[in-house]
């Protein structure tokens, strides 16, 4: 689920948590990468599956391993 709202409008972020709330039930733990608040080892663990995320370190560390292309703060462990 992806909501937008206008930041300084009364009331919109009360409304984002009362939609938030009414979608608890099917809420999964999961974010996409790039919606996710900073990527760090905890926000990698949400929007990946541990195999995925071992595969993407994989990548990583073959063709960018000096960390160029880092968008976030997350490195392996």
């Amino acid at each position: 689920m992806l909501a937008v709202g206008i930041a300084g409008v009364p009331g919109v972020h009360e409304h984002g948590d009362r939609l938030m709330d009414a979608l608890r039930p099917w809420d999964t733990g999961r974010v996409w990468p790039n919606f996710a608040p900073p990527h760090d080892a905890a926000s990698a663990l949400r929007a990946y599956d541990p195999a995925t995320l071992a595969r993407l370190a994989d990548v990583v560390d073959t063709y960018d391993p000096h960390g160029v292309l880092q968008a976030g703060s997350y490195t392996r462990a």
